[in-house]
């Protein structure tokens, strides 16, 4: 299976994980990201 579907318990690392990757996206795009939004979480990865 080229993309399996993975079922994993739910992290509260992955708030973290997006408040890192949003500060990063905003800091490159000042003049272009006008919001970036967390918008609750899936204990599903595909």
């Amino acid at each position: 299976m080229a993309n399996p579907v993975i079922i994993e318990c739910y992290s509260y690392k992955w708030i973290d994980e997006f408040n890192d990757i949003g500060y990063r996206i905003r800091k490159s795009m000042v003049d272009t990201a006008i919001r970036i939004d967390y918008i609750g979480s899936t204990s599903i990865i595909t």
